[in-house]
């Protein structure tokens, strides 16, 4: 077990390794569409990559969610397994739709793991940010009419 000294050390020596090794200028908060957020998220149990709808009037954001939801055949394409959750809990207690795809059993504590981990990370968001980008039009058209 790690103490929480040695723990923020590890994540904070694991984000600037996959920096080092991928360094790319991510997409990630910067959608142009407001609470619509590409995010990494990295647990002792795996990592995700995922698309968050995040709107705080929850009418607003199934609307975004049933729009992503309604473009599965369209994930699909960049995306070999792709989930859908509807309401999902963040630590902070606030409730979000995402859109994911995941690599379980890969926990980052384990270094040996960190360059399969960095590879998931980055092909994947990749793939999210291209998805993204390319439907990106009607995803905000959608929500508008």
């Amino acid at each position: 077990m790690y103490s929480k000294k040695e723990k923020a050390q590890l994540i904070t020596d694991f984000w600037t390794a996959f920096a080092e090794a991928y360094p790319h200028k991510w997409l990630l908060y910067d959608t142009k569409i407001k609470d619509l957020q590409l995010k990494f998220d990295v647990q002792n149990s795996g990592v995700r990559i995922i698309l968050e709808v995040g709107m705080r009037h929850e009418e607003t954001r199934i609307k975004y969610f049933e729009q992503l939801q309604a473009m599965r055949v369209l994930f699909l394409e960049f995306f070999p397994e792709i989930f859908f959750e509807r309401n999902f809990t963040l630590e902070s207690g606030k409730i979000v739709s995402i859109v994911h795809t995941d690599k379980l059993e890969r926990n980052f504590f384990n270094r040996n793991y960190w360059p399969e981990i960095f590879e998931f990370m980055a092909s994947n968001m990749l793939l999210m940010e291209q998805f993204f980008l390319e439907y990106a039009d009607i995803i905000r058209q959608s929500t508008t009419e």
